[in-house]
């Protein structure tokens, strides 16, 4: 069978039916920009996640008692300020209390 037959045959095909051409490179332009987008998005999560891993920190603090605040268990009962040795001494040394 020669090739320019075959080319012949395939351009009388496709010109017989343009609207299943068109339909056809509609399909593929269309899952090509899907495919497209989607490894771009891939290639931002990797950079994202190269970025901001060092810069994410996860704390898992255990349930607190019914009616208290989720957060007391990580900041205790005393408030903030225990969470910085020397806080309340160097609060007293700055407005001048001996």
């Amino acid at each position: 069978m020669r090739a320019s037959f075959v080319f012949s045959e395939v351009i009388t095909g496709l010109r017989r039916n343009i609207t299943m051409t068109i339909a056809m490179i509609l399909t593929t332009a269309i899952s090509l920009g899907l495919l497209g987008g989607g490894l771009l998005i891939v290639r931002m999560i990797d950079k994202m996640q190269l970025i901001y891993s060092d810069k994410v920190q996860v704390i898992i603090a255990p349930s607190p008692p019914p009616g208290q605040f989720i957060g007391s268990n990580l900041i205790g009962t005393q408030g903030p300020a225990s969470l910085v040795a020397g806080a309340p001494a160097r609060a007293a040394a700055a407005a001048g209390s001996p």
